[in-house]
Parts: C-alpha cells; sequence; structure tokens
C-alpha cells in the first residue's frame, strides 16, 4: 500500500451540526470553494487552453483580438497574468495555510477573488471597447488583495523558509502596473530599444520562473524520499545541495534583472547562458537511484530541462543575433512554466482531495502533450519556417489543449467532489 504524503491541512471550526462549513451563507457554502487551489486549478487549465486557442485563430485569420492593445501583448498577458495568475493564485491559497498552520481563505473570501480574476478576463476581452484605464484599474487589484492575504501569514511564520514569497507577488503586481503604463503610454522610456509594456511582461514572467524554481525545491523535498521509499531503494540518499539550488534561484534573478534593463546586450546573454548552466547543474540533484522512473519526479525534471533550454536559446540570441532563437522565450512559457504547472496541478490535486500520489495515464499525457507542444512552437521557425503559423502556432496551440484537456478529464471531478479521505478541504 502507497504511503499517503501527510498534510497540514487546517481544521474548519465545529459547527452545531457536525457538519462541515466554508461559509455561512448557502451560497458560497460549496466544495469548490473549500480550498484555493479547487477553483483556481480549474480555472487556470481551462482558460491556458482557451487563450492559445484565441491566439491561433488570431494568425489564422479566424478572430479579431483587441486592437487598442498590441496583439502579441494581449496575448502574452493572458498567458501570463490570465491563465499563470490564476495558477499562483491556486497555489500560495492551498501552500500558505499549509505552511504556516493558518486558516484558509474559503467562501466568500475565495469566491472574491476569483471574481477579481473573471473580471480581469472579461475586460480584456473587450479591450477594444472598453478605455483602458478602466481596463487597468480592473485588471490590478488581483496581486495585492493576495499579497494582502498570504503575506501577514508568511512574515509572522516562525519558520522563515517561506519567507521568499513575499516579495513575489508584490513584484508581480509591480510588473503589471509598469505594464499597463507602457500600454498607456503615462511612461515614455524613449531611450530603451524595447517599449515597457514588453520588458514588463518579461519581467512578469521571471517573476513567475523564479517562483516556479522555488516551489519544485520544495516539493522535491517531499516527492523524491517518497519515490525512493516507494521502489524500496534504501541505499539511496537525495541530499540536495543548498549552494546548488541557491546559485539557480540567484542566476534565474540576475537575468530577469539583466533582460528588463537590457534585454539585447551580450552582457544579458551571457548572464541568460550562465542562468541555463545552475539549472542544469541543479537537475543533477534528482540523479538518485531510479528514482527519474517515476512519473511525478520526470514531470519536475522535464520542466527544468525546458527552463535551460529556453534560457540557453535566449542567451545565443543575443550573442549571434538573427530570428533563429526567437521562440526560445517559449520555452520558458509553454515548457518550463507549463510543465511545471502540471507538477504541481497533480500533486496539490491528488494530495489535497485525500489520493495517493499516483498519476492517472491522461495525466502523464498531458505532460508529454505540452512538451510536443513546446517543441512544435520552439522548432517549426527554425526548420520549416513557411509553415510556421499554420504548424508553429496553430497546430501547436491545438496540441497545447489537448494537454490541458488531459489534465482536466481525471482531475475536474477530483476538484468539484469532497476528499474521498473525509477531510475538510
Amino acid at each position: 500500500m502507497k504511503r499517503r504524503i501527510p498534510t497540514c491541512d487546517p481544521e474548519p471550526l465545529p459547527t452545531a451540526d457536525g457538519v462541515v462549513r466554508y461559509d455561512s451563507h448557502p451560497l458560497f457554502d460549496r466544495i469548490l470553494l473549500a480550498y484555493g487551489f479547487r477553483p483556481f486549478f480549474l480555472l487556470s487549465a481551462g482558460y491556458a487552453a482557451l487563450s492559445a486557442l484565441a491566439w491561433a485563430a488570431f494568425w489564422l485569420g479566424l478572430l479579431d483580438l483587441p486592437s487598442t492593445i498590441p496583439a502579441v501583448g494581449w496575448h502574452a498577458h493572458e498567458m501570463i497574468f490570465g491563465a499563470l495568475g490564476a495558477a499562483i493564485c491556486g497555489f500560495l491559497l492551498t501552500a500558505v495555510p499549509e505552511w504556516t498552520g493558518t486558516p484558509p481563505r474559503t467562501g466568500r473570501w475565495l469566491a472574491l477573488l476569483i471574481g477579481l480574476w473573471l473580471a480581469g478576463r472579461a475586460v480584456m476581452w473587450f479591450a477594444a471597447v472598453l478605455p483602458l484605464p478602466l481596463v487597468a484599474a480592473i485588471n490590478l487589484p488581483l496581486f495585492p488583495v493576495l499579497a494582502f492575504w498570504i503575506i501577514p501569514a508568511l512574515w509572522r511564520d516562525p519558520n522563515r523558509r517561506h519567507r521568499s514569497f513575499t516579495l513575489l507577488v508584490p513584484m508581480l503586481a509591480l510588473a503589471q502596473a509598469s505594464m499597463f503604463l507602457g500600454w498607456l503610454d503615462w511612461i515614455n522610456l524613449n531611450f530603451w530599444d524595447e517599449d515597457l509594456s514588453q520588458r514588463s511582461l518579461n519581467a512578469g514572467l521571471h517573476v513567475f520562473l523564479i517562483a516556479i524554481v522555488l516551489t519544485v525545491t520544495r516539493v522535491s523535498m517531499v516527492l523524491v524520499p517518497l519515490a525512493l521509499e516507494e521502489q524500496d531503494d534504501e541505499d539511496s540518499r537525495f541530499l540536495p545541495i543548498p549552494p546548488r539550488r541557491n546559485l539557480a534561484v540567484a542566476t534565474l534573478i540576475m537575468f530577469a534583472i539583466a533582460d528588463f534593463i537590457a534585454p539585447d546586450n551580450a552582457v544579458t546573454g551571457w548572464v541568460a547562458l550562465a542562468a541555463a548552466a545552475a539549472q542544469l547543474d541543479r537537475m543533477a540533484d534528482w540523479h538518485v537511484g531510479r528514482v527519474l522512473l517515476k512519473p511525478y519526479v520526470l514531470t519536475i525534471y522535464i520542466a527544468y530541462a525546458w527552463l535551460a533550454a529556453g534560457l540557453a536559446g535566449l542567451g545565443f540570441g543575443n550573442l549571434f543575433g538573427g530570428d533563429d532563437f526567437a521562440a526560445a522565450r517559449h520555452a520558458l512559457t509553454m515548457g518550463a512554466a507549463g510543465t511545471a504547472l502540471m507538477a504541481v496541478f497533480m500533486v496539490a490535486g491528488l494530495r489535497h482531495t485525500g489520493r495517493d500520489v499516483v498519476l492517472p495515464r491522461l495525466a502523464v499525457a498531458a505532460v508529454i502533450l505540452v512538451s510536443f507542444a513546446t517543441a512544435l512552437r520552439c522548432l517549426t521557425p527554425l526548420f520549416w519556417s513557411e509553415q510556421y503559423a499554420m504548424f508553429g502556432i496553430g497546430v501547436a496551440a491545438v496540441v497545447w489543449s489537448m494537454a490541458m484537456a488531459a489534465y482536466l478529464v481525471p482531475f475536474a471531478p477530483y476538484l468539484l467532489r469532497p476528499r474521498v479521505d473525509g477531510m475538510p478541504g
């Protein structure tokens, strides 16, 4: 029998009738609002599929996107601050209560954050007919509210290991605000080669990647020993080296800063290559026994491989110029972020619904499809440029959406139903 990973989910307050309640109002007392991962993982995966298909339809001339915002910027915003934004909300609203032993946000409070996210998506789709300051005003409160909820608990926690996350959400809020300032042309920095909005979008992506590296560190400390135990491997030991982990994070932060200040500079290219090498070095932590044969460990390993590949591609692009490496950033968005999200979606989705960490076959297929879609997006411009729109964008978007669907088919019922072990949350 496989061992379940213990969780630290807070116990709900007892009720008079002995029934677990997540809100005093019946409209919000629902299992979907019992914990942050439930609604936001569903929204993130579903919206990632929808946004990718919308972008492909735009490229193939089947759909018009808001004309007041650059089409590339609209697409990047909805993938980074829309799909990835929902994922970070779901993760932190679940992880912070577990880390700190504080009650989770449930019921109407959780519905409030969902409403802010949905409102942001709605106005982005109608940005062509709405004033851009209104679009910004509706989008910007999400991350400040999230920060207001999680930072006090992280800061008061005597275990200071997770305080790094107190900086990430404010940085996301700052990047999004800076991006809207660029679109509104309220700040025009003519001495930069690229406009403020594009640099801010890239900065937002880098913050997410840093969050992923920090999260994978915590996840691997649980998953790798579990995999060794399941394999009855008593000889191998998982002993991650802190300097190796810190170097991976530090070089990624350095690249994020350099990419914002001087995105096309050769020095930034060398920093990107250093960051890629540090991620490859970090992967050596998982070379323990046959642990990589476990799908949930292999998934985070693949995410790191795409992270290193994307950083290396951007580095070579800065050093050698040309358009050959232009798609490397998609190795970071689709490959690294997409695969890491799959790992978090699946592991947290199983743990916090009371299940063993055994990935359904469709979930394994989802991870494979994410990498296939990323390879199509990154390699088609290199080897089949005349079919870029059809295969590099169109087919890649369909495969990406199939990956999200392959995740949702087995996991949506888990997220919409009570825990199988009868525990709350």
